[in-house]
């Protein structure tokens, strides 16, 4: 017995376990007084309160279920450093080989899925995969371009032991 208080001459308040509800009856029977039971607390009750309640312990459960399970999936693909080649194209190659929505995080293999978009799509020089949360990020390097004259001449750099004057190139 815990927590009492005295509200007049012939009344008190107090708290008892739930285990020793059932002993405090019989004795204040007993002794010719009546208990009046104002309100329950602790978990145990709390427990039967929320088995009373079907649709919030179905949503409790679904939402501890998304907690443990949602993280270890992939929900959103995205990529970025790409300019010339459409991102949509990365992401169907990608899909190819693992990449989508709802794949395994875990299994997403970096170095497997770096080499099959290369090899794919020749443009790209560097690709890497990793994962936030349920967000794969697929990060690329597309190869520059190298732009030569149109007139024939492309740009060179010679080095002479002594000054001159270039009259002629071959």
């Amino acid at each position: 017995i815990y927590d009492i208080k005295v509200i007049d001459e012939m009344s008190a308040q107090l708290s008892v376990g739930k285990h020793d509800i059932k002993s405090v009856k019989n004795l204040a029977k007993k002794c010719g007084c009546e208990v009046k039971e104002i309100a329950h607390s602790g978990l145990s009750f709390q427990i039967q309160q929320i088995i009373r309640r079907p649709v919030l312990l179905v949503g409790v459960l679904l939402l501890l279920f998304l907690i443990l399970f949602l993280p270890s999936r992939v929900l959103f693909v995205q990529v970025e450093g790409n300019r010339m080649i459409p991102s949509r194209l990365i992401e169907e190659t990608a899909a190819k080989y693992g990449v989508s929505f709802w794949s395994v995080r875990k299994e997403l293999r970096n170095e497997k899925i770096k080499n099959a978009l290369l090899a794919e799509i020749p443009d790209l020089q560097w690709v890497g995969v990793n994962t936030h949360g349920c967000l794969a990020v697929i990060s690329v390097r597309e190869r520059a371009i190298v732009e030569t004259k149109k007139d024939g001449f492309l740009v060179g750099h010679i080095v002479a032991s002594q000054d001159g004057v270039i009259s002629d190139i071959t």
